[in-house]
């Protein structure tokens, strides 16, 4: 027993007091902007994003973009002190946190009014039952739903009954997860998404992801590089604030919806594709395409890797010609090298760059395409 408080003990101050986690080795698309709100859930397939802003909204992603949003009814939002709103993955059956108690109440699609029914506490088994907040986590599957108890990460099953289980502490009673703000467990359980606090100077909550290392053990946090990005950013002036949040990625763990508050304050929700897989293969571009498989948007990626030793790639997209340059510069604003100084056609592109004669230290590269520029940071380490 002792050895197991002790185990306990030495997990929960890695989540709460250990902030010097390294980089993660999978890579996120620059975040782009979705729409103002909080608490974001994306259904599994990615096509319907519900979100909370005053009340329980949703917006359709369409071949042209995002619908303009729609409020689900007063049965859902009807409630005070409303927070996160989750789906099972049949998408029949709504779960959100509401009341100030913090509780958690579920409503069923009702196929004869084409809408969702009256929202019902859940009580069956215990379920709600203490008085610390109760927020939704995700579901693994239909019967499967991760919540959370304060910030304790909780399992419950659904029974042959169609009552929930209890929820306890998952992994194990004695080993369990813990988020303060927000949570998402890939179907498979191998990777663990949360929100941190920093607590450094001039950062918020950063996205962690945290690697299951055995049958029934996490322990490999990670940062992921879209806090990195925003956070190094900001320090160039490009865009201003940081705390991302309540991360929900679709089922096949390839697309990220989180709350930040980079506008100004306000909670916003930003989507970010995985660009690079935990095992260093490339997932996607993060670049969506025209019919004609061009890009759409201009983009200068992540170096691969980073930090690197000798030489890493450079990629970026251009949605049209123009003269093009990618520059280096080190620290304080010498230029080092430039890699493409030339007329670019319409495409996506990739450029080694080979640092061997310099030293180990910090590097910017800066991409130039007519009045488009973007920077991003390298770290050199020999």
């Amino acid at each position: 027993m002792k050895s197991l408080l002790i185990i306990f003990l030495v997990f929960l101050s890695v989540n709460l007091f250990s902030q010097n986690w390294p980089e993660a080795i999978e890579k996120w698309s620059f975040p782009k902007k979705v729409v103002e709100g909080k608490y974001p859930y994306i259904t599994p397939d990615g096509k319907r994003l519900y979100y909370l802003y005053g009340g329980y909204y949703y917006i359709d992603k369409t071949d042209t973009g995002w619908s303009a949003p729609h409020l689900i009814n007063s049965n859902i939002n009807g409630f005070n002190f409303k927070r996160k709103i989750v789906l099972t993955p049949d998408e029949k059956t709504l779960f959100f946190t509401a009341t100030e108690d913090h509780l958690i109440y579920r409503s069923f699609w009702n196929d004869s009014i084409n809408d969702w029914g009256p929202a019902n506490l859940i009580l069956e088994n215990g379920f709600n039952s203490g008085h610390l907040s109760w927020h939704m986590g995700n579901f693994l599957n239909d019967s499967t739903m991760i919540v959370l108890y304060g910030d304790e990460v909780n399992i419950s099953y659904l029974n042959e009954n169609g009552l929930w289980s209890q929820p306890g502490r998952y992994p194990t009673n004695s080993y369990y997860l813990m988020a303060s703000w927000g949570c998402w467990i890939s179907p498979i359980k191998n990777k663990f998404y949360f929100s941190e606090e920093t607590y450094s100077y001039n950062r918020g909550a950063d996205i962690i992801v945290d690697y299951k290392t055995s049958d029934s053990t996490y322990g490999n946090p990670h940062t992921l590089n879209i806090s990195f990005i925003m956070d190094s950013l900001y320090k160039l002036g490009e865009i201003k604030g940081n705390n991302e949040s309540w991360p929900y990625l679709t089922a096949d763990g390839k697309t990220m919806y989180f709350e930040t508050s980079y506008d100004s304050g306000r909670f916003t929700i930003y989507e970010s594709k995985m660009l690079i897989d935990e095992n260093g293969d490339t997932v996607a571009t993060g670049v969506e395409t025209s019919q004609n498989g061009l890009p759409n948007d201009f983009y200068l990626y992540p170096s691969y890797p980073n930090p690197f030793n000798h030489s890493t790639t450079i990629s970026f997209s251009l949605p049209s010609s123009g003269f093009t340059t990618l520059k280096v510069y080190d620290i304080l604003g010498n230029e080092i090298v430039t890699l493409v100084n030339e007329d670019k056609q319409p495409g996506s592109y990739t450029v080694e760059f080979n640092a061997s004669n310099l030293s180990s230290g910090v590097y910017f590269y800066t991409l130039t395409s007519g009045s488009f520029t973007m920077n991003k940071k390298m770290i050199l380490m020999k």
